[in-house]
């Protein structure tokens, strides 16, 4: 399972797994040195310096998730464990695959508006005057997805758990929605890989010109499960998760068989990429700089 670890220096929010809990680093973004606390409540990924009006929210929920706990039935078990079946259908899984693409394909496309019209990719996140973290770059390229009347929506200044933008983080565009979030709560499944050389350096925009790796061979977006990240929240997936190629991500297992994850590239493309990739082959398409060459036709798979 991962935690999140907000970075004492830079303010920037990254997912670590729990064995480097106690462990003492470089944090990724700024490269000052670090220690991964003990968490007080281990809840993942739950912001923890999330506002009150959120923190009253959750207690919501969970009376809510006692409630439906206490009024399941027999009957009910029963169509969970049918709905399931269903899920894994072929004709429900390839349907998920072809949603999965042209989703990654749309933010892709919108990333590449948004390099347009900025000048450079979008940062990571959004901060404020102290460097705090706001707003993830999902919000910012929804102009580009042709969601402006929802950008307009947002106070930006403000975080995503702020008064104005709460119920806005609850209710993701199609694209970043995940389709494992049954408590409809605002989870995505559609994260940035950050990291001093990747796509997302944090607040920092990265221009194309900074990209001397082959873009076709650059990640820039993987899906990933179950991590409780919501959609608006400036939390990603930090480049180290990486470490072990894909065996230590949440891939969706629990509801559907699964051989790989969709990504997209720099150039714009989704790929569906095999679980089997080396961490090292995977650690290299990170890279928008390393060097490597790095063709993904021998770990992309067919859906």
């Amino acid at each position: 399972m991962s935690i999140p670890f907000e970075c004492p220096h830079c303010h920037s929010w990254t997912l670590v797994e729990e064995e480097f809990i106690g462990q003492s680093g470089d944090c990724f973004t700024c490269r000052k040195p670090i220690t991964i606390p003990v968490p007080q409540l281990h809840q993942p990924l739950t912001n923890p310096s999330a506002r009150p009006g959120l923190r009253r929210q959750g207690l919501l929920l969970l009376g809510g998730v006692v409630l439906a706990v206490l009024l399941l039935t027999a009957g009910g078990i029963a169509y969970l464990l049918v709905s399931a079946q269903a899920a894994s259908a072929p004709g429900v899984l390839a349907a998920q695959h072809a949603q999965t693409r042209a989703n990654f394909e749309r933010i892709a496309a919108a990333l590449e508006a948004y390099r347009l019209e900025h000048g450079a990719y979008p940062p990571a996140y959004s901060v404020d005057a102290t460097g705090q973290p706001l707003l993830s770059w999902r919000v910012l390229i929804l102009p580009y997805l042709g969601y402006d009347n929802i950008y307009r929506q947002f106070a930006l200044d403000q975080p995503f758990d702020g008064d104005q933008n709460q119920w806005l983080s609850s209710n993701p565009p199609a694209e970043f929605s995940d389709p494992d979030d049954l408590a409809g709560v605002g989870e995505t499944a559609c994260m940035a890989v950050i990291g001093p050389r990747t796509l997302f350096n944090g607040n920092r925009p990265v221009k194309r010109e900074e990209i001397t790796d082959r873009l076709d061979q650059t990640l820039a977006l993987i899906e990933v499960h179950g991590h409780g990240v919501l959609w608006s929240q400036p939390i990603d997936l930090s480049v180290d998760m990486l470490g072990q190629g894909l065996t230590g991500l949440n891939l969706g297992e629990e509801t559907r068989p699964v051989r790989g994850v969709y990504i997209a590239t720099a150039d714009g493309k989704a790929h569906y990429l095999s679980s089997s990739i080396p961490a090292d082959y995977l650690q290299a398409l990170t890279t928008i700089n390393g060097g490597e060459d790095a063709p993904l036709a021998d770990y992309t798979e067919a859906e």
